[in-house]
């Protein structure tokens, strides 16, 4: 009994390890794996050393979790990885990054203002010869250069606003600031 209680604290310990090293790693690569899009460590770089652009939006992909669910997380991730390869062809010409924060929320940072409709567009991808369709809600916040904590206050006023925008399913432009 005693040993298997030491090879359980041995696996937890291991299965912990893993998930810290998994996160530091995505903290700090430059870029998401799965998306191509920058990752979310590259972001509080890109604001900490001020390179953001003047034009910023968080992007809340719609029901991505219903499509997890029916598809699988391989198709999904596929589905995901075609949304954001759409949406760099979508934005064309302008300077822009686009910032994965994980799961299905990612942060646009633009030098020129976006039509918010533009990036709520809807755009398709397949599955097994499945057309499946996925858009996003987006909403424009203002940075301001001061502090991490300003910063994470901006990102979650962000992210309440595109709920909010999701429920009365409108489209609005909620600059913060």
């Amino acid at each position: 009994m005693k040993k298997w209680t030491i090879n359980k604290l041995k696996i937890l310990k291991k299965i912990k390890y893993e998930a810290e090293r998994k996160f530091t790693k995505r903290l700090f690569s430059r870029f998401d794996s799965l998306t191509g899009a920058y990752s979310e460590g590259t972001f509080f770089f890109d604001y900490k050393n001020k390179l953001l652009m003047n034009f910023n939006y968080f992007l809340d992909l719609d029901n991505f979790k219903q499509v997890n669910e029916k598809l699988g997380p391989i198709a999904a991730s596929k589905c995901l990885a075609d949304y954001i390869r759409q949406l760099h062809r979508m934005m064309g010409d302008r300077q822009f990054k686009i910032y994965r924060l994980g799961g299905d929320e990612f942060i646009i940072t633009c030098s020129e203002e976006i039509e918010l409709k533009s990036l709520q567009k809807k755009l398709s991808t397949s599955h097994k010869g499945k057309k499946i369709y996925i858009s996003g809600t987006a909403a424009r916040f203002k940075i301001r250069f001061h502090d991490k904590i300003n910063l994470e206050n901006e990102l979650a006023q962000s992210h309440f606003n595109v709920k909010s925008i999701k429920k009365r399913k409108k489209v609005y432009d909620l600059s913060v600031g």
